[in-house]
């Protein structure tokens, strides 16, 4: 299996302390360049700026081979570079939150997995065995995803947990109680 990772996914997993159920999921991740620049920047979360500087052995860095396809100009360098390297390794799955980014990701045929939409297949498998808790250390990262995506459907409140949405696309968090998703990302 080959997967490709944005910075999104990859900062939220070792911020809630979740990473390891990655290479459980995927096996090995491979990430361009820019992204592992973006992870080691002052703005990241010293907790993910200490992770990049001992990348597991399941972790690998590798720069696309081609030119970067003309891409919105919306998206950032480490989505770009991710999407290109999808496309030129013919990616199983790209890992991104980026709604701009999964959009393009997708008009490529590109197949897209987000944050939550990992976190409930590690819970599927049974690898996550407190999917609530884990949505709460999501949501106090203030991630803001659950405004980025067109929701189908509620799922009852797990309990002691944030309200979960489910759609095509993974798992949600609910808006906050003031009805608005927290903000940030």
């Amino acid at each position: 299996m080959i997967v490709i990772a944005d910075s999104g996914p990859l900062r939220y997993f070792v911020v809630i302390e979740e990473v390891h159920l990655l290479p459980l999921l995927y096996g090995n991740i491979v990430i361009p360049p820019s992204v592992a620049h973006e992870l080691t920047q002052a703005a990241t979360p010293p907790l993910v700026r200490a992770w990049m500087e001992k990348l597991p052995e399941w972790m690998t860095v590798r720069s696309p081979r081609t030119a970067l396809p003309e891409l919105s100009p919306v998206l950032g360098e480490g989505e770009r570079e991710a999407i290109a390297l999808a496309e030129e390794l013919a990616a199983d799955v790209l890992l991104v939150d980026d709604e701009a980014a999964r959009l393009e990701a997708a008009r490529r045929s590109i197949a897209v997995q987000g944050t939550l939409g990992i976190l409930d297949l590690a819970a599927e498998h049974g690898f996550l065995t407190n999917l609530p808790g884990a949505l709460e250390k999501l949501r106090s990262t203030n991630s803001g995803q659950v405004s980025a995506y067109s929701i189908s459907s509620w799922n009852e409140t797990p309990s002691g947990g944030a309200p979960v949405i489910r759609s095509g696309g993974g798992i949600f968090l609910a808006p906050d109680q003031k009805g608005s998703p927290d903000s940030g990302g």
